[in-house]
């Protein structure tokens, strides 16, 4: 699945109200924002407040046409295991962002959207990291070609996303620091506030691994190269961001050059089979189907792909890693019992067979 339709990135390309002034508070708060990340904003913003029901009307127009949540990665994911067979996929991510986005930074229109929702809105670090989302928008250009690689390379998307929020998600961590132990209880009970009245829609785990990657994982991705250089590699990574989330998960990898993935090739599908899904299978797809992130450091390259041929689905993943035994074991683990798993080292091959709708 498109991890930047889980991260909630561009939600809003049907809003057609003409902008408004510059809100003072958010003013503010930008500062804040601004001193966190090292950089200023260059133009001022425009903010709007809507409340809920107005976020879902968005929220459902976006996800509506997006196809990492049709009937394609629904059969997918189904064949997997990680979600229920009755399950709607776009559905269920309507309500999880329904639920849980407080603030968008909109890249389309450039424009700060803001949750106001019952008794409550939007916390102050939700703020500042939807504002440092604007200063990189308007320093690196999110919208350019090098943060959207593609629908073939969804492994580079993630690893993508994975600098753009862990960069605000680092920058929002480090300015509640900054505020002292009051602020941060406060932001705590605001959150907690503000999610009281959603669905409390549950997420699967692995959906939910999928969700987190490009914040925690992107975190300490972030965090490391302050730590070795300051902003100057961080603004760095915006200009040339990793190919890989196996980048990500291991900055030396990043350092050493980030070579690209081994070259996967699939088997072709069957006579009079259709191949619907075709894209590459990183490190971050191994830790969200297993939840083990010590599997992925073995991580040199993956694609995966769904056949349709009338009713039948085929799902096929091929990886090549260093510790092809161990992950081939994890994955028998993770996987239906249907699931056929080969191991020839350094390949793993996955093949599952079933029915357009039916749980593996």
């Amino acid at each position: 699945m498109a991890v930047g339709v889980l991260a909630g990135l561009s939600l809003l390309p049907a809003l057609a109200q003409p902008a408004l002034s510059v809100d003072p508070e958010v003013a503010e708060i930008a500062k804040a924002a601004e001193s966190a990340r090292g950089l200023k904003l260059l133009k001022p913003l425009n903010v709007r407040r809507i409340d809920r029901s107005a976020l879902a009307v968005f929220v459902k127009r976006e996800l509506r046409s997006e196809p990492t949540l049709g009937p394609d990665y629904e059969d997918a994911y189904r064949l997997l295991g990680v979600i229920d067979q009755r399950a709607n996929l776009r559905q269920l991510m309507t309500d999880v962002l329904g639920d849980q986005v407080l603030g968008v930074y909109d890249d389309r229109r450039k424009q700060l959207l803001l949750i106001r929702t019952k008794g409550a809105e939007a916390t102050t670090n939700t703020v500042v990291h939807e504002i440092v989302h604007a200063i990189q928008d308007q320093h690196f250009d999110l919208r350019s070609l090098r943060f959207r690689p593609g629908p073939h390379n969804s492994d580079a998307e993630a690893a993508a996303l994975a600098v753009v929020e862990g960069d605000a998600t680092e920058a929002g961590f480090r300015d509640l620091k900054e505020r002292g132990t009051g602020a941060a209880l406060a932001e705590l009970f605001g959150a907690l506030g503000q999610l009281s009245g959603g669905k409390g829609t549950r997420i699967p785990p692995y959906i939910e691994r999928q969700m987190s990657f490009p914040y925690e994982e992107g975190m300490a991705f972030v965090k490391e190269l302050r730590r070795r250089g300051g902003r100057k590699l961080v603004d760095q990574a915006f200009r040339r961001p990793p190919r890989t989330t196996a980048a990500i998960l291991d900055v030396q990898r990043y350092f050493a050059g980030d070579p690209g993935p081994v070259p996967t090739p699939l088997p072709p599908p069957a006579a009079g089979a259709r191949r619907v899904i075709d894209t590459t299978y990183g490190a971050a797809e191994i830790v969200a189907l297993t939840g083990d992130r010590s599997l992925a450091s073995g991580w040199r390259g993956g694609r995966w792909a769904l056949d349709r041929a009338g009713s039948g689905r085929t799902l096929t993943i091929r990886l090549r890693a260093a510790n092809a035994k161990r992950l081939g074991e994890a994955l028998r683990r993770a996987l239906p019992r249907r699931a056929n798993v080969a191991v020839t080292a350094p390949w793993v091959l996955v093949k599952i067979i079933g029915k357009r709708g039916t749980a593996s």
